[in-house]
């Protein structure tokens, strides 16, 4: 006698938590582009400084812009995912999140480093 293996019951839907957790990725996202612009203006700061002050020290900074603008253009563009399946849809909102969140906090600690690093530069 051959027992089949019952499947779970699909979990119904949550609208308002589908809702929150995509307006959340829509904050992230232009959390994200303003870190980019800010990069920009850090790097056209750098810039304008001229040529005065540590050679060193604005080269390690436009290296820790360029870092956090990449990152932040990471976090700003939009992920085009189409294997996902109908049932999985939240918890890969949720893992774009999480790592749009992570993504964003990594690319702001780079930018008040940068923004830190010129400061003693203009000193």
């Amino acid at each position: 006698m051959m027992h089949q293996a019952e499947g779970r019951p699909p979990v119904p839907v949550d609208e308002n938590r589908r809702k929150y957790v995509l307006d959340k990725l829509s904050e992230i996202r232009k959390s994200c582009e303003w870190l980019l612009t800010l990069g920009a203006g850090n790097i056209f700061a750098n810039l304008l400084k001229g040529t005065t002050g540590s050679q060193c020290l604005r080269e390690s900074t436009l290296l820790v812009v360029s870092a956090e603008m990449f990152l932040a253009l990471l976090g700003a563009t939009a992920w085009l995912s189409t294997d996902v399946e109908p049932s999985e849809v939240d918890q890969s909102l949720m893992r774009t999140l999480y790592w749009r969140y992570a993504i964003r906090n990594v690319a702001l600690v780079l930018l008040v480093i940068a923004f830190v690093m010129l400061s003693f530069q203009v000193w």
